[in-house]
């Protein structure tokens, strides 16, 4: 890490912001242990609080999402007859410097299109790949380069703000920029094509073929799981 982004963890765990993040979230840990529920409204504003506090911190440590944090990018699976079934997982780095990401095989299938966070320094993905205390993120905080099929320079992660509303009128999923929270991306499920500009912003026809679209498929097959599991509709 280079000598400014150390300075700026090290003010951040210092700040007030830390401790209202902390102390927030031992206290989400003490209603649960104590098995405290909250109403329906109760919970609404908690998660709106905890997305503050998630946005502030994930600006303050992105250069270490980007450094221990991976993305799977793709799944291609191998099944010869007489022969156990093959997984072909590419992960990368949040920041991928190669043009082509190796694919690590094995009989372990990770979850596509997610990000993940390990818990190791391994540089070596057959070994990360076989850490017992990984985490998936997805679809709460997602990498929208896995879905672009490009090589990137630069960490997309955004958190999810909300299922509601858009302007005019259709429902959406809402995602809001961690490096500029200002920045919001809206998913419309209708839509076959998938834009990766955000809330306002515009671009020449050539430009967005080229540089901002994505595949609306898996936008609408992973992020339809998630309507089904974490939002009941």
């Amino acid at each position: 890490f280079s000598t400014e982004d150390t300075e700026g963890v090290l003010s951040y765990f210092n700040s007030k912001a830390f401790d209202d993040v902390a102390n927030f979230f031992y206290q989400q840990k003490m209603l649960y242990d104590q098995r405290v529920r909250l109403n329906d409204d109760e919970s609404l504003e908690n998660c709106f609080v905890a997305q503050q506090h998630l946005v502030g911190a994930f600006q303050a440590l992105k250069f270490v999402a980007a450094y221990v944090m991976a993305s799977v990018r793709g799944i291609n699976v191998t099944n010869f007859r007489h022969v156990p079934t093959e997984f072909g997982n590419v992960v990368s780095k949040l920041v991928i410097t190669e043009a082509d990401p190796t694919s690590v095989y094995g009989n372990l299938m990770l979850e596509n299109k997610s990000v993940l966070c390990y818990t190791t320094s391994e540089a070596d993905f057959d070994v990360i790949l076989n850490i017992p205390d990984k985490m998936s993120l997805f679809p709460f905080v997602i990498d929208r380069n896995v879905f672009t099929q490009k090589t990137n320079s630069e960490v997309d992660l955004y958190l999810f703000m909300g299922y509601f509303n858009s302007t005019d009128g259709k429902k959406c999923y809402h995602y809001a920029s961690v490096q500029n929270p200002s920045k919001i991306w809206q998913f419309d499920e209708t839509q076959n094509q998938v834009s990766l500009l955000h809330i306002g912003e515009s671009a020449n026809f050539a430009d967005q073929a080229n540089h901002l679209m994505a595949d609306a498929g898996e936008f609408k097959m992973y992020l339809t799981q998630f309507k089904n599991v974490f939002l009941n509709l």
